[in-house]
């Protein structure tokens, strides 16, 4: 079974030992029922959508003195994910507040592409292709 590009990014972030988080919701059911209602769409409030932090961010990771948010998304939709990030208000407060910012996109053999956001301008810096990136088991602790 194909995993998800947020499930890929949080394998990915676990095994480089960050304790990574995923921080999507849903809209509160009854909210998305009452939008459906008014749009005259009843039928959709059985599928909320999904929210991000902030509208932008799927995980949070942390190490310490470091956390780094990631928006992942298919390797074919990291254009139109980057202009999101760069149009939402929370990406200059967050990078300010010197969190580490990512986008990961994930082609379907496997293979990442990731952007690291500048702290200091504010500018998605050039995208990283990666190779199939390894995931590494960590090795039991002999006791």
């Amino acid at each position: 079974m194909k995993k998800s590009p947020t499930a890929s990014s949080l394998a990915l972030l676990r095994a480089a030992g960050w304790f990574a988080v995923d921080v999507t919701g849903y809209q509160h059911p009854s909210v998305w029922a009452a939008i459906c209602r008014k749009l005259g769409r009843p039928e959709a409030a059985a599928f909320p959508p999904k929210r991000d932090l902030l509208g932008i961010f799927d995980i949070l990771a942390f190490r310490p003195n470091a956390t780094l948010a990631v928006q992942a998304t298919s390797a074919a939709n990291m254009a139109a994910r980057r202009k999101k990030m760069l149009a939402a208000p929370g990406l200059p407060v967050v990078l300010a507040a010197g969190w580490l910012v990512e986008l990961h996109g994930w082609h379907h053999d496997g293979r990442l592409r990731q952007q690291h956001w500048n702290r200091t301008s504010g500018q998605p810096d050039p995208v990283v292709s990666i190779e199939r990136p390894t995931l590494r088991r960590r090795a039991a602790s002999a006791d």
